[in-house]
């Protein structure tokens, strides 16, 4: 399992939804955007809880590996709900007319 620091906090989720977590970080961060992530947690008692994240441009997050004697938390469901927000938040949107400016025209001085 790792454990994840997020703001002043940290909490213990498996390796595979930790990794995703830091995917999505870094695709909401490349397009200046936010979202929220609902990832399965171990509580300090080893039960599983559902953790909220509020994920945005200046999220800074870290994975730590980390020994534990409570079993993983079942993860595919979370880990298929990250990979579609980290596909919706990397789509790129189009412009409203859905036009491309032109590049702007450099000369040179002499």
């Amino acid at each position: 399992m790792k454990r994840v620091s997020y703001v002043e906090g940290t909490f213990l989720t498996s390796d595979s939804v930790a990794d995703a977590l830091l995917d999505l970080v870094a695709t909401v961060g490349r397009r200046s955007t936010a979202t929220v992530a609902h990832v399965p947690t171990v509580g300090l008692d080893g039960a599983i809880v559902i953790t909220d994240i509020v994920i945005g441009p200046a999220s800074q997050i870290r994975s730590d590996p980390e020994d534990s004697l409570f079993p993983e938390p079942e993860s595919a469901a979370a880990l298929n709900d990250l990979a579609e927000l980290r596909r919706t938040v990397g789509v790129s949107i189009a412009r409203p007319d859905d036009s491309t400016p032109e590049p702007p025209v450099w000369q040179e001085e002499v």
